[in-house]
């Protein structure tokens, strides 16, 4: 037991992936995180849409009540605006989340990680 290096010692029976495995999580974190992020290009687009688009006051007539504050100002949006707003925004985070974590896993397990711990 005296013999063993550190980094033996502290590797808890992890067996280590092969190269198939770590490039799939590497392709899979990437399309992931860029999934997550054109989410978010596509949440700031609509803002910037509905900044210059929606009306400032409700309009019930028409369904115009559900509220979105965009910094400063409120517009009011429909309950499918809304919905798809607040999904794709929430989704898209929750995405790209995910894609970090692979590349998380994958960099612990190439060992490009344990260089710094």
């Amino acid at each position: 037991m005296g013999s063993l290096k550190w980094n033996e010692k502290m590797n808890l029976g992890h067996r280590p992936l092969n190269s198939q495995v770590l490039k799939l999580w590497k392709t899979l974190a990437i399309a992931l995180m860029a999934m997550g992020l054109l989410g978010q290009v596509w949440t700031l687009a609509a803002w910037n849409r509905y900044a210059t688009e929606l009306p400032h006051s409700p309009n019930p007539e028409i369904g115009r009540v559900y509220r979105l504050a965009l910094h400063g100002f409120v517009v009011y949006q429909t309950e499918r605006e809304h919905s798809i707003y607040w999904g794709v925004e929430n989704w898209s985070w929750g995405i790209f989340c995910v894609g970090f974590a692979f590349g998380l896993a994958h960099q612990w397990k190439s060992g490009e990680l344990k260089k710094y711990f």
